[in-house]
């Protein structure tokens, strides 16, 4: 069954080559990123999602998915406001109670 990927810091180290290995990989048809700022990549089956995390229920709507890849890492100088992004991230990650949600 075709599947759809999303990964949370798909622009750090372990996180870029996770990306490119859920490109690459048959089993998912489409494979969504959460990005601060554009990134150069394109690929046929990758939705990029810029955001900066402050509108919670927004980015949850866009999360339709089973499968959330987590490589998140952060310094705080790139990072202005931790304690948004934070609770963004625990939205996403934990969804709602009508939606159950795996993370890897």
């Amino acid at each position: 069954m075709p599947a759809t990927a999303i990964i949370l810091g798909s622009t750090g180290l372990v996180g870029s080559s996770l990306l490119r290995l859920l490109l690459n990989d048959e089993h998912y048809t489409r494979v969504k990123i959460f990005i601060r700022k554009p990134v150069a990549i394109e690929h046929e089956k990758l939705e990029k999602i810029v955001t900066d995390f402050a509108d919670i229920a927004s980015l949850n709507q866009e999360v339709n998915t089973e499968v959330i890849f987590s490589c998140l890492g952060t310094t705080r100088k790139k990072t202005p406001d931790i304690q948004i992004i934070t609770a963004s991230i625990i939205s996403i990650l934990y969804g709602s109670q009508e939606q159950e949600r795996r993370m890897v």
